[in-house]
């Protein structure tokens, strides 16, 4: 009888045993994964941002095309689109040579 005991005991901690690596296993991949997001999340937000140039010629595209359209022309909203764009060349690089144009 004491046998049994011992044996079905041994069993047991082996099955405990796989269970906690097989958890290790599944948290260290998940681990894993978030720090490779977090890796690329940092390395491309470079890449996102546009160049104070293109902020620019995107802003007076969008002026030139409200002035060329008579119903969009007479709504503020539409106005204050174009003037975030100007605007946001200017924050991105207060110094750059953009900037004055941005204002």
């Amino acid at each position: 009888m004491a046998l049994w005991l011992v044996a079905g005991w041994n069993d047991r901690m082996v099955l405990d045993a796989h269970r906690n690596v097989a958890l290790f296993n599944d948290k260290l991949l998940m681990r894993s994964i978030a720090v490779v997001v977090l890796v690329e999340i940092v390395f491309f937000a470079g890449f996102a941002m546009a160049a104070p140039g293109d902020l620019y010629h995107e802003a007076e595209t969008c002026y030139r095309n409200l002035r060329q359209n008579s119903q969009k022309i007479k709504y503020r909203h539409n106005w204050m689109r174009c003037i975030q764009k100007f605007q946001s060349v200017h924050k991105q690089d207060p110094d750059g040579p953009w900037a004055a144009a941005g204002l």
